[in-house]
């Protein structure tokens, strides 16, 4: 069967992103539609094929821009070498800078909080500090993560402040007397949350990469309970396992 005219057209813009560099500006629509010879409506839902395979976004006040696409691969035994005192850099800045882009993280909010989420609640009953931050590549933003520590340990460090530690969580509680030792990780594909796609700048319906990762230390008490939503079109995440 024939493609449909705006599924041809729809190739060949993409085609043509490949040389622009990532949060370029598209021309408008009736520019590319005088300039592809289509109507504005084939331009139209060529675009919102795009957006929805997440080659391009559409950002208020600036038009549609192209996406950066490149991977970032999140190497678990980064997490261990910051547990034993590593001074690489936090996981996040070494997996996007090994893919030849420039890290960026933005601490969003510290707060203290008393009346937990249910799925926090399992794990901890205590006080606890919320760390929200959004993490970039290229200025790009692909991941969202949220750090439960609990304010008892917290209290009178960065981890209770509105500073980054660009080293990594746990490089911070090892210089404070607490080595993380063990870590349990849950992985899932789910669609975005809307909250979390505005943020991402994710198209409707895209499949977000949930991880949920509890952390312990010696004696095996949890000491973190860590929540991340990636763009599950760029971050993957590898795990290396001794047999």
């Amino acid at each position: 069967m024939a493609q449909a005219r705006w599924q041809q057209l729809a190739e060949t813009i993409h085609a043509d992103l490949q040389s622009l560099p990532p949060g370029s500006p598209m021309p408008a629509e009736a520019d590319l539609a005088e300039s592809y010879g289509v109507a504005k409506m084939t331009v139209a839902q060529a675009l919102q094929h795009l957006a929805s395979q997440g080659f391009v976004t559409r950002v208020r006040g600036h038009g549609t821009v192209t996406r950066d696409s490149r991977p970032i691969l999140l190497h678990t035994s980064r997490h261990s070498a910051a547990a034993r005192g590593a001074k690489a850099g936090g996981p996040w800045s070494v997996a996007v800078a090994n893919a030849g882009m420039s890290p960026t993280v933005k601490l969003l909010r510290v707060v203290r909080v008393t009346d937990l989420p249910e799925y926090v609640a399992e794990v901890f009953s205590e006080e606890m500090i919320r760390r929200d931050r959004l993490m970039s590549a290229d200025g790009q933003p692909a991941a969202l993560s949220v750090s439960w520590i609990p304010a008892r340990i917290a209290d009178g460090t960065r981890l209770a402040g509105p500073v980054m530690m660009p080293e990594g969580t746990y490089a911070v509680l090892r210089e404070i007397g607490h080595r993380v030792t063990r870590a349990v990780e849950t992985v899932r594909s789910r669609p975005a949350a809307d909250a979390e796609r505005k943020a991402l700048q994710l198209p409707k319906g895209a499949p977000a990469l949930a991880v949920e990762r509890i952390s312990y230390y010696a004696g095996g008490a949890p000491i973190e309970f860590l929540e991340t939503v990636a763009d599950a079109t760029r971050v993957s995440i590898q795990h290396s396992i001794d047999l």
